[in-house]
């Protein structure tokens, strides 16, 4: 995260249930991002739908198939997300699970939102 002021929300149903005021100051613990040991990342952030390569979303030797995406406000990238709908996917020619998980262990993280879910 950046440094600066923040505003953090927690809704349900669209309406906001509490807002926090957060300022974000740099610290001496010195921790940062780092890829070191990486395998795959792919991020969202700044991809928009008017890039001329906005169906290449690739990592090392890693990459993503892009199926049924029209690349519009409601399907593809939006506001720092990948929007998945109306039966778009998208598939990473990666398998994490093949190798010693077992005995090296793995982390795995995914960042999911979603949005007006029907009953």
């Amino acid at each position: 995260m950046e440094d600066g002021e923040f505003t953090f929300k927690i809704s349900v149903e669209n309406e906001i249930v509490r807002s926090f005021h957060l300022i974000v100051e740099e610290n001496n613990i010195g921790i940062k991002e780092t890829t070191d040991g990486l395998i795959l990342k792919l991020s969202a952030k700044n991809r928009n739908n008017s890039e001329t390569t906005k169906d290449v979303w690739n990592y090392g030797e890693y990459s993503t198939s892009f199926n049924n995406i029209p690349w519009n406000s409601v399907c593809g990238w939006n506001n720092n997300t990948l929007v998945l709908s109306n039966g778009a996917s998208a598939s990473i020619n990666i398998a994490p699970f093949t190798n010693r998980v077992l005995q090296e262990g793995l982390t795995i993280e995914i960042e999911f939102e979603t949005a007006l879910i029907d009953d």
